[in-house]
């Protein structure tokens, strides 16, 4: 198993994953045995799971030892990670669709012009979170002028910024367009998503500087009813949405709630005392490479469902079971490949770099 590596995070990456390839199923049929909106709304809270995972992990990377912190270094980081992988997606993709790649994809921002995202449609995610970062390291590093000896409480009053500036755009936004859909214009726009990220990291600071108050408060029953209670409510008024409901409070709410009853549930799940049985200590390594294919198959999952679904000829369950179970299958294979042939010698680069970057 890998150092100190966490199987609960592992398993919220894929859980997470299956619930989002679950709700893009319906490409293959609507009808495909019904429950279109909840297989959507499950869809989201997978989603959710993400975005307010990843806020987290970066959190828990600054405020348990913010001294050695340095932006440089995250950058380099995030970038050999994230977009090697990408591009690589992108280039895929422009061969899968006979088209060119929409030259604002270059830059991840696409999720700001409709027909450009509709080539990855599945990028807005990425787009939103990498555009998060850029106001949320700015700031970071103007606040240090002023706080250079308390870097973590630097980082947290821009966390806190972040996620302020977005919950009062969000408001301003729906209160000047209460009838705006709740997708392309709300859903995928980063400033209205900001929030969702810098949740994640609050509950990083709050555990790693106030660790008997977190786990006295993951552990209580009846805040573990109340977060149960929040987030079947979000995923109702969610439903609601999908089904057409046009109501501003809902649009408003889902999108504040539900990343924190989310991140809720995250951060109960991960560190179940489950994780340590003999069976995660041997699955350690597969659940590992499992998640890191999360990420390469989150990419192109959608464009070969796409595909494939295109020679099904008709509407029966079962006639379109198969073809999906192998969309699947090829999802992945490419995901391993790219794991392999990109990923792996891309993080021996990152490791060096990094090495060479001095505080």
């Amino acid at each position: 198993m890998q150092n100190n590596r966490n199987p609960g995070l592992d398993v919220i990456r894929i859980a997470s994953m299956a619930l989002v390839f679950a709700a893009h199923s319906s490409v293959f049929s609507t009808n495909w045995g019904g429950f279109f909106g909840l297989r959507y709304t499950f869809g989201e809270v997978g989603l959710t799971s993400f975005l307010v995972l990843s806020g987290y992990l970066l959190g828990v990377s600054v405020f348990r030892d913010p001294d050695s912190f340095h932006v440089g270094k995250f950058y380099v980081n995030r970038f050999i990670r994230i977009l090697p992988a990408y591009y690589v997606a992108l280039i895929f993709t422009a061969i899968l669709n006979h088209s060119p790649i929409p030259p604002i994809s270059f830059a991840l921002l696409q999720n700001y012009n409709k027909d450009q995202l509709s080539f990855m449609p599945t990028s807005w995610s990425l787009c939103i979170e990498e555009w998060t970062y850029i106001p949320l390291m700015l700031l970071f590093l103007l606040l240090l002028l002023f706080r250079r000896k308390d870097r973590g409480k630097a980082f947290l009053v821009a966390v806190v910024l972040i996620l302020v500036t977005a919950l009062v755009l969000r408001l301003i936004y729906l209160i000047q367009h209460p009838g705006s859909g709740i997708d392309f214009k709300l859903r995928k726009r980063t400033q209205f998503r900001m929030d969702t990220f810098a949740l994640g990291m609050l509950a990083s600071w709050l555990e790693c500087k106030h660790k008997a108050v977190f786990d006295k408060v993951l552990k209580n029953l009846w805040v573990n009813l109340a977060a149960l209670v929040g987030l079947i409510g979000s995923m109702a008024m969610w439903y609601v949405l999908l089904d057409g409901s046009e109501n501003p409070v809902f649009k408003y709410l889902v999108f504040t709630v539900m990343p924190i009853f989310t991140l809720f549930f995250v951060l109960r799940i991960k560190d179940l005392p489950i994780w340590k049985k003999p069976f995660f200590e041997k699955a350690g390594k597969p659940l590992a490479l499992l998640s890191a294919l999360t990420y390469p198959a989150y990419l192109v999952h959608f464009q070969f469902y796409i595909l494939v679904s295109n020679y099904c000829n008709d509407n029966l369950v079962w006639h379109r079971a198969l073809p999906f179970i192998l969309t699947l299958l090829m999802t992945f294979g490419w995901a391993l490949i790219v794991h392999l042939v990109v990923e792996k010698p891309m993080n021996r680069l990152r490791r060096v770099l990094v090495s060479k970057i001095h505080l």
